[in-house]
């Protein structure tokens, strides 16, 4: 991560939520709403990311683009988090176990005229994507399974 620091078993925001704040106005509206929202990254907020599964990934072209959609599985059960990323030049996975655990945290940031978006799950795995383009739906579930 490059702004969210874990340490001695906490996760440290302030300094990305002041970073967060400084995009208001450059990037996509809906794209600030969401990352910008603090209870996203409270863990006992049913809006939060953290304890998510993540359900799908899928990486296809789209005429000359690369995109990656990554769906989520909420932490209650309760909402899907649906992610596209779109004119992705790159993306890194690293993942020994090959399945993803438990999201534990996820950072957005922008770097130049790309966007970046970081996932880091359980045992030591993450995914970072670049890509022009981010796109995030929130779609609650009706009669949540426990």
């Amino acid at each position: 991560m490059k702004r969210i620091k874990f340490k001695k078993g906490v996760w440290h925001l302030d300094s990305y939520f002041k970073y967060i704040e400084s995009l208001n106005g450059k990037i996509n509206e809906r794209l600030f709403a969401f990352i910008s929202n603090k209870s996203r990254y409270i863990p006992n907020s049913p809006e939060c990311l953290h304890d998510s599964k993540l359900i799908s990934f899928l990486v296809y072209s789209e005429g000359t683009s690369l995109n990656i959609k990554l769906d989520f599985l909420g932490p209650f059960h309760d909402r899907l988090f649906k992610y596209k990323f779109e004119g992705v030049s790159k993306y890194n996975i690293k993942n020994e176990n090959k399945l993803f655990g438990d999201l534990l945290m996820h950072e957005f940031s922008k770097s130049g005229k790309n966007n970046e978006y970081r996932f880091e799950f359980e045992k030591n795995a993450s995914l970072y994507i670049y890509c022009t383009k981010i796109k995030i739906k929130e779609t609650k579930i009706i009669n949540p399974s426990s």
